[in-house]
């Protein structure tokens, strides 16, 4: 009988002992929460998903926020409130990387990149189990959002592998490149292992922050697109919610008039992106892009001729600037079809990389070799 009881246990004691072994050699108390805080670094989890694997997670305390008052609003952030109720934000420390057939968020590891839109999504929501383990997701626009103007309140815009390898700007800031015969610098498929460019490549430029922001790789992000042209979202962060559908016909999507309300997609007045040079937001589309054709540009260049809580909004959700200095990073955009977001930048991206760049461009559908992701938590 013991024997019996051994065998069932054997894979369930393997794996709490990997995990127990990885949390004591990466400075995590162990022990069987289902959130771990590090021991000596500020607001960094280890929080464990359904099969037992661990994510490095930073957890960005509750922000008031708004385009005029900035943090000194009174005001929550849009990504703090989830169905109504404010959450607690856990934002994966690395992109994501897979460990044998287990989806991980942990250093020096190798990015997981080819994946559609639909598959990432798939996947954030694979590390739930739908009753004690609930809060895993894609990240999303709103927290990449936030994440961004804590970076830019604070002057801690990250470095990144923006430059085959190296940040084009300091160039002594190098990763451990995936391909071992390329060197920083020079050309190929030059991705670094998740967060080995040192701490300057961090939100807050501290061991304690959150990496590869700014290049590496393109990151998609949920709760928000372009069909047509027209500005969708899911209210404030209900993208959080991984049971909340962000399929091409799912009625959580909702667009946005000039004074903030939501409402049905295809109402008229809506805001939308013109295709002109500089992008414009506007509420009828004078240019419609076609097929091959793309506008880009620096982001802090979007403009726009209206005004009132959508335009906003619009701000708070970093899909216009609300400011300027935003370090020359680039908006890319294509206002035909259903168009996805991606953040950051990658390894090619030199000056146009970096933690306000948004890249409106590419299908739900299309994967690449420089599309990545990054996985979050709410509680």
């Amino acid at each position: 009988m013991a024997e019996s009881i051994l065998s069932i246990n054997t894979p369930f004691l393997s794996i709490t002992s990997k995990l127990r072994n990885y949390l004591k050699t990466h400075g995590y108390k162990s022990d069987d929460d289902l959130l771990i805080p590090h021991n000596f670094l500020p607001n960094n989890y280890a929080i464990i998903d359904k099969n037992g694997e661990c994510h490095a997670m930073v957890e960005i305390p509750r922000k008031n926020w708004d385009p005029t008052n900035q943090f000194a609003s009174t005001t929550i952030h849009p990504a703090f409130m989830v169905n109504g109720v404010q959450k607690r934000v856990f934002i994966g420390k690395y992109q994501a990387s897979l460990d044998g057939s287990n989806y991980v968020t942990r250093p020096n590891m190798a990015v997981k990149t080819g994946l559609t839109f639909d598959q990432e999504l798939a996947a954030a929501s694979a590390l739930n189990n739908g009753t004690t383990v609930t809060g895993f997701h894609l990240m999303t626009n709103a927290e990449w959002a936030l994440i961004s103007q804590l970076c830019k309140n604070n002057s801690t815009i990250p470095y990144g592998n923006n430059a085959y390898g190296r940040d084009t700007d300091n160039k002594s800031i190098t990763g451990r490149l995936e391909d071992p015969t390329l060197f920083a610098g020079s050309s190929g498929n030059a991705r670094w292992y998740a967060g080995s460019g040192g701490h300057l490549t961090s939100h807050n430029l501290q061991e304690s922050g959150i990496f590869d922001l700014n290049g590496n790789v393109w990151e998609c992000v949920g709760g928000f697109r372009i069909n047509e042209g027209e500005i969708q979202i899911l209210e404030n962060n209900n993208a959080a919610d991984y049971t909340k559908s962000q399929a091409s016909d799912s009625a959580e999507w909702k667009a946005i008039l000039e004074d903030g309300t939501l409402v049905a997609p295809g109402t008229a007045n809506t805001l939308k992106l013109d295709g002109t040079n500089p992008v414009a937001v506007v509420d009828t589309i004078t240019t419609q892009l076609v097929d091959p054709s793309s506008v880009s540009h620096v982001f802090e260049n979007v403009t726009t001729a209206l005004s009132g809580a959508g335009i906003n909004l619009l701000k708070t959700l970093g899909i216009i600037p609300y400011t300027t200095e935003l370090g020359g990073d680039y908006v890319y955009m294509r206002n035909y079809g259903e168009r996805i977001p991606l953040r950051g930048g990658d390894w090619t991206g030199a000056g146009s990389a970096g933690v306000f760049a948004l890249n409106l461009n590419n299908t739900r559908t299309y994967a690449a070799s420089d599309f990545g992701f990054r996985f979050a938590f709410i509680l």
